[in-house]
């Protein structure tokens, strides 16, 4: 295994175990045998850090979750898109942003990592919305814009259900309504647009 892959490696351990701000440079070096020096060859901070780990989550999410998108129409795509952008999220959230801290002290920091999450899920879905227009099955509409009213509303959902200041124990119960309302309400979204 690479350094760079024992590090990530690590990371993910001490984000678990402590959050992400509690963690240190030096709790991952422990672990890896390096000093702070080499991790920094490696990663310029601890934020980068985060982000790399966060990334390769989200690839190998994303492999799953194409592969769990085909042949299915375009409101279930959407849909299921979007519940599985909840899960992730819950993933990181109850796994490594929270652990003894609040989650509300990370919120700053991470914030740009997720700011491009948003962005990448943007682009996904108005890329199904895109083709989804040039076959007629939605009328024509900014599929961008259209994108971003989606994720609008399914962020919203879950910034509603699951405030960063929800404790751990009513977290689950929170993701569960979201992934209920967004079935909803994307599909009454969805449908407004359809050719009559």
């Amino acid at each position: 295994m690479e350094k760079r892959d024992l590090i990530l490696k690590a990371a993910i351990e001490c984000f678990t175990n402590y959050g992400y701000s509690k963690t240190t440079m030096s709790d991952i070096g422990r672990i890896v045998g390096m000093n702070k020096a080499s991790l920094y060859y490696h990663f310029k901070d601890k934020l980068a850090l985060y982000s790399a780990v966060v990334y390769n989550l989200r690839s190998e999410h994303m492999i799953t979750l194409r592969n769990n998108l085909k042949s299915k129409t375009l409101a279930e795509q959407i849909i299921e898109f979007l519940k599985s952008e909840i899960d992730f999220s819950q993933i990181i959230a109850m796994n490594y942003l929270s652990g003894n801290s609040e989650m509300s002290q990370n919120k700053d920091e991470t914030q740009s990592v997720f700011q491009e999450i948003i962005a990448d899920d943007i682009k996904q879905v108005s890329a199904m919305i895109a083709n989804a227009v040039k076959k007629g099955e939605l009328n024509n509409c900014d599929p961008v814009e259209t994108a971003r009213m989606i994720l609008m509303v399914s962020n919203g959902l879950l910034q509603v259900q699951c405030p960063l200041d929800m404790a751990l124990s009513e977290r689950e119960a929170g993701y569960k309504a979201v992934k209920h309302q967004i079935e909803q309400v994307i599909g009454l979204m969805l449908k407004g647009l359809a050719p009559c």
